[in-house]
């Protein structure tokens, strides 16, 4: 793909934002609000996350010549979109429990060891 003229981190954020949309499929927000929430994690994901990523593996962000490899960026920035929001999601509803829950640091980690291996009610 021909990247003349496209800033990495336009790319990354379109990328981000796709993800989100594709996370939404398997997963309906319930209020509009929720909604914009879930975008704005997606897209904050797919912007800061390819990077790292990326380097973490010692992956160029550019091709050959320079230009920057856009079909890599929008790859990781998607996956980084998708997968962002259910990261946080499993993390906010366990804290949630938690709280609401009045629960103790045993019942949390069996409730994570539950999660985890998918025994989640």
């Amino acid at each position: 793909m021909d990247s003349a003229g496209l800033d990495p981190l336009a790319i990354k954020g379109a990328a981000g934002v796709l993800g989100g949309a594709v996370a939404l499929t398997l997963d309906l927000p319930k209020t509009r609000s929720d909604l914009v929430r879930r975008m704005f994690v997606s897209a904050v994901c797919g912007l800061v996350f390819p990077g790292p990523t990326l380097r973490y593996f010692g992956v160029s962000l550019t091709d050959p010549t320079g230009k920057p490899d856009v079909e890599l960026i929008l790859a990781v920035g998607l996956l980084w979109g998708f997968a962002g929001w259910f990261v946080l999601s499993l993390v906010m509803r366990t804290l949630t429990r938690w709280r609401d829950r009045g629960t103790d640091a045993l019942e949390a980690a069996r409730e994570i060891k539950n999660v985890a291996t998918g025994k989640d009610p």
